[in-house]
């Protein structure tokens, strides 16, 4: 009766086999039934093909579809829903389901791609879009692997915006069922906002060559040049003598981070209060070379932690009356909350709090550009900014904060980290794989005097764009960057200096 379906042409005849085939089902459920039970029975007689607006609890595709070898296409807009979102119900449901994919950080998406593409037959092809981030992040690297063990034809990275309704930027890839022949081609349209269709692009493809488990990056072949140069020139930050690390999440910021009249209130009460309260940066404080402090303060009632050594031990509130008195006003969502110590009123674990303490660089999570700044005394960041701090003496952190800030860390970090289409995200484990030289100490000083102009410069208000620009010279320079190169990433430096200027400019 299926298959008649398939062939025929008029409703008539169709409305009479969909007929015959739910009076067939039926008569099959009560066979069923003697054998399996009525549930079973129920179920598979219940499903009906010509359906579209209905789902079902099981799936089997030579019942369904009459399909034993495989599909020859699986497409589809897959949901994104992360699998720790809800206390990790997604983590935990499929923990032990043999998916390759699984990654207890990741998202529910890339087992979708590892079941769309075991659904194939031999030389099928699956077609996704999804959310990006699987090309860049941690979690992304075992869907990454995955997807070589078949030959990915075709990726198409989107950006933001496709969607009307989502800011989740997204991109296309196709996949056949078969022998990986490293021929994938790509289409970077991030920085395109009206798309009608792909052929007026045709000319932009670019090859996908030896692709691996690592970040995966539509490049052209002069932009290949600049990341093997950054790459041969730099190492990682994470192989650094440096703590990069995320700033303190209290699970409930009404009650731990408060304002300074709030502050001199609780030191009133109990001078002792001023031991553990602590200024505290949010993301959006954090800018260029600066930081507006708005006057906020984090009650820092750590859980303890180890530090040169030694054990610093848990801050017990009933040392502190005023601040207690004030916890205690919050103390049911400090209870619920699932970010806490071993009481309500500690923070969560933190083996790196007395880093806060240290000179260091924050900057924001998200934003539009790249926003690292110096801070030298006791601040902490909330969980929308990081930070970072050097264990070594050889290490001046204003010579990091100098390439942070430049238009060619903007660059790498576009090709490895998370484009949001309308910001960054910079994630700390995307900004410890940023390839910069280790160079020696007196090589970092006038890295370090341009550095305390522009950090004095903002303090006076004054404007750094030249000091800025001096920077990124210095920069383009230590990698070894030709003028064309530069001018991929910066196409204005080609008003302010000419080709015969910069490369005749020697830099010590």
């Amino acid at each position: 009766v299926r298959h008649k379906l398939f062939s025929v042409k008029t409703p008539s005849i169709k409305r009479e086999l969909r007929i015959k085939d739910k009076e067939l089902r039926e008569r099959m459920s009560e066979a069923l039934a003697e054998q399996f039970g009525n549930e079973t029975a129920q179920l598979l007689a219940k499903w009906d093909p010509y359906d579209q607006n209905t789902s079902s609890p099981f799936f089997d595709t030579e019942w369904m579809f009459d399909i034993s070898n495989g599909f020859d296409i699986v497409i589809g807009n897959p949901p994104y829903i992360q699998m720790q979102k809800d206390g990790g119900f997604l983590a935990n449901l499929y923990k032990n389901q043999n998916f390759e994919t699984y990654e207890r950080t990741g998202d529910i998406y890339a087992l979708f791609y590892e079941n769309g593409i075991k659904l194939l037959k031999t030389k099928g092809n699956l077609n996704y879009i999804t959310s990006n981030k699987w090309m860049r992040s941690n979690y992304g690297e075992s869907l990454r692997e995955f997807f070589i063990k078949y030959n990915p034809l075709k990726l198409i990275d989107l950006g933001a915006d496709v969607f009307e309704n989502a800011t989740v930027d997204t991109n296309i890839i196709i996949v056949t069922k078969n022998k990986n022949r490293n021929n994938c081609i790509a289409l970077d349209l991030t920085k395109q906002k009206k798309i009608s269709n792909f052929e007026q692009f045709a000319e932009n493809w670019m090859p996908l060559k030896n692709l691996s488990k690592e970040t995966w990056a539509i490049l052209s072949p002069i932009e290949n040049t600049i990341k093997q140069k950054i790459e041969k020139i730099g190492k990682p930050i994470k192989k650094w003598d440096i703590n990069i690390n995320y700033g303190i999440k209290t699970g409930f910021n009404e009650a731990f981070i408060i304002d300074t009249a709030t502050k001199e209130k609780l030191c009133q009460e109990d001078p002792k209060s001023a031991e553990i309260i602590k200024p505290i940066l949010r993301g959006k404080d954090i800018k260029k070379y600066r930081a507006n402090w708005a006057g906020l303060w984090l009650i820092a009632t750590h859980n303890g932690y180890k530090e040169n050594d030694k054990r610093i031990s848990r801050i017990d509130v009933e040392n502190y009356p005023a601040i207690k008195k004030h916890l205690d006003q919050y103390l049911p969502q400090l209870i619920r909350r699932q970010d806490k110590g071993d009481t309500p009123y500690n923070l969560r674990n933190c083996a790196y709090m007395g880093d806060f303490e240290k000179e260091k660089i924050v900057w924001k999570a998200m934003g539009l550009d790249s926003d690292f700044t110096y801070i030298k005394y006791s601040m902490f960041t909330n969980d929308k900014g990081n930070f970072l701090t050097s264990l070594s003496k050889k290490i001046n952190i204003k010579y990091i904060l100098a390439y942070f800030n430049s238009k060619l860390f903007l660059w790498q970090y576009s090709k490895q980290g998370v484009n949001m289409g309308s910001g960054f995200e910079f994630k700390v484990n995307f900004v410890e794989q940023i390839h910069i030289p280790e160079i020696s100490e007196s090589a970092q000083i006038p890295y370090i005097t341009i550095v305390n102009q522009i950090i004095e410069g903002k303090k006076s208000g004054l404007e750094t764009i030249d000091l800025e620009q001096q920077i990124d010279i210095l920069i383009y320079k230590l990698y070894d960057l030709t003028y064309d190169e530069v001018l991929v990433f910066e196409p204005e430096f080609a008003e302010r200096m000419s080709r015969e200027e910069y490369e005749i400019l020697k830099v010590e």
